[in-house]
């Protein structure tokens, strides 16, 4: 769409990771690395969904498969996680700011803790928040902006994600938040 400066993906599973890659070959910017972030350097299982894009670490619930029968997990794959202080302490990073876009599926809340360290290069955060627990662990709305303006982050823009068809409630929300000392 435009954006001219780098950009650097991160997809854990391995078919999508794949797909990512094939893309950004298109674009001497984009760099794509096939693993995963949480709170700290460990390997984990994926819950892969029927849909791909609702996969995630935690457990979907049925509030979710209800509405969408297609977030029901069919498999699973052994990722890589490691976190944000680690990624982020690496010296091709020091003097940039960074604008970090997570879309978990209710593993947001151990990417953020994963990021105290560094938080200072971070010059804003893209999240998928929850308002209705869609997935096991999940940190909902209220808790998620509460850790973020903990950490010096404060809400700048929300946007509506998933809802339910049939009720039309909304279930999630993409939320903008802007380092305080920006």
């Amino acid at each position: 769409y435009g954006y001219k400066k780098k950009i650097i993906s991160f997809e854990p599973m391995k078919s999508a990771f794949l797909e990512l890659k094939k893309q950004s070959d298109k674009y001497s910017l984009w760099e794509v690395e096939n693993l995963g972030f949480g709170k700290e350097n460990y390997f984990e299982f994926l819950n892969i969904s029927k849909n791909s894009v609702s996969s995630s670490i935690s457990q979907v619930l049925e509030t979710s498969t209800n509405i969408n029968p297609d977030t029901k997990f069919i498999s699973r794959e052994r990722i890589k996680l490691i976190s944000l202080n680690e990624y982020l302490s690496n010296n091709k990073f020091r003097d940039k700011k960074i604008f970090v876009k997570i879309d978990t599926q209710g593993f947001e809340k151990n990417i953020i803790l994963g990021a105290e360290k560094v938080k200072d290069k971070i010059k804003g955060f893209m999240v998928e928040l929850s308002i209705v627990k869609l997935y096991s662990s999940e940190a909902l709305f209220n808790e998620m902006i509460a850790l973020l303006n903990k950490l010096g982050f404060e809400l700048w823009s929300i946007e509506r994600g998933f809802s339910n068809k049939n009720t039309g409630q909304t279930l999630q929300v993409d939320a903008i938040f802007i380092n305080k000392n920006e």
